[in-house]
């Protein structure tokens, strides 16, 4: 199932709501607005293909200032404008895809493109909660990885892992 940007906001609100047991439904265009930002940046701007096999293959391609743009322009007016603090945010989350996350392909043979010779059936890995928030983190700066810091985090990467497809170098 390719990354969906209604799912992912539900995820994040699960996700803050165990951690805080809060009703979080009255953040809706905050997080509905960060849960499409997020998946367009990826769909518009990561890319993970080589024209040789052998993996892993890194990701690359986005920009924090790219990703609150689009948290900005889906958030029907939570957000005012990107903040600093939102585009380090933002920047958290694109550095600990960019340097982090890689992608196999499931096979050399019978799914290449004829095309462009990217692979076809690729799968994120490596994507993790923990690490994003400390991304995160260094770069607001939070005094700490707090439980909701990393709830949302992980919510993130699980849907990223979880959910992902790489065809031809790009995410859907």
């Amino acid at each position: 199932m390719p990354m969906s940007p209604p799912q992912l906001a539900e995820e994040i609100r699960a996700a803050l709501a165990a951690t805080l047991l809060t009703d979080y439904s009255i953040v809706t265009d905050h997080l509905d607005g960060f849960a499409e930002g997020i998946i367009e940046e990826i769909r518009q701007n990561a890319l993970a293909g080589s024209r040789v096999f052998s993996g892993p293959h890194p990701v690359s391609g986005m920009t924090g200032a790219s990703m609150a743009s689009k948290v900005i322009l889906y958030s029907n007016g939570a957000y005012p404008n990107v903040s600093p603090q939102l585009q380090n945010f933002c920047q958290g989350i694109v550095n600990h895809i960019n340097n982090v996350t890689v992608v196999f392909y499931a096979s050399p043979t019978g799914n290449i493109n004829p095309n462009n010779n990217f692979f076809l059936d690729g799968v994120p890995q490596a994507t993790n909660g923990s690490g994003m928030a400390t991304e995160i983190r260094n770069l607001v700066p939070y005094p700490n990885n707090s439980p909701q810091l990393i709830a949302f985090c992980t919510a993130v990467a699980d849907h990223i892992n979880n959910n992902a497809e790489v065809t031809d170098g790009i995410f859907a």
